[in-house]
Parts: structure tokens; C-alpha cells; sequence
């Protein structure tokens, strides 16, 4: 029996809707929360621990767009520059009998500063 295919799914459901923060409590210490929910009505996690895994995966409502996957491709290109860009920390810093943060702060930091 041939076996059954699986779809490739983007990293988040287009059906998923997690919203801003929201003040529960304006206490001197204030609580937050955040909608997180499936549109569908598969689940909603707003006042309850979300469990180990979304649904969304086993869902056959799930659906990524095209901006989903163009959002998660940009989300992996910048990490991978970042790990690069701090691996290059780690071992000038070593040359420079520094610690990548040390590296950085001391060559990068003042750079950085002026782009904010």
C-alpha cells in the first residue's frame, strides 16, 4: 500500500490569530495577556496555558500563505546572519583575549548606535 502523502506546512497557520497585549489587572504590579486563537474555533488559549503542541499541524483547515512562508524564509536568512555575525565576535574576541560581547561592545557597539 503506497504510503500516504504529507503536505509541507509553514511554520504558523494563517487560521491562528495571536494578538497584542492587553492589560488584565492595573495593579502596581500589572498583569498582561494576549489573545491566541484559531479562528475555526479548533482552540482558543487567551486564558489558559497553551498545551505542548497547536493543533494547527493536524488540523486540515491549515493552510500557510504566501506571506507566511516569505515571513519564515526572512526569519531564517536574519538568524543566519546573526549567527554569523557573532561567531566573527566569538573568534576576533578571542584574538583579542575578549569575550564576543566585549568584542562587540568595544568595535560594534558605537556603530549600531548611530543607525538608531
Amino acid at each position: 500500500m503506497a504510503n500516504k502523502r504529507e503536505r509541507k506546512k509553514a511554520f504558523d497557520c494563517v487560521r491562528h490569530y495571536v494578538g497584542p497585549l492587553f492589560v488584565v489587572t492595573d495593579d502596581p504590579y500589572p498583569i498582561y495577556n494576549r489573545e491566541d486563537y484559531c479562528t475555526v474555533g479548533k482552540f482558543n488559549f487567551t486564558w489558559s496555558s497553551p498545551d505542548s503542541e497547536y493543533p494547527c499541524k493536524t488540523c486540515k483547515r491549515f493552510k500557510g500563505s504566501i506571506e507566511m512562508n516569505r515571513k519564515q524564509r526572512e526569519l531564517e536568512q536574519k538568524y543566519k546572519q546573526n549567527m554569523k555575525f557573532w561567531n566573527h565576535c566569538e573568534r576576533a574576541g578571542k584574538q583579542h583575549n575578549l569575550t564576543a560581547e566585549e568584542y562587540f561592545d568595544k568595535f560594534y557597539s558605537a556603530k549600531y548606535k548611530e543607525l538608531d
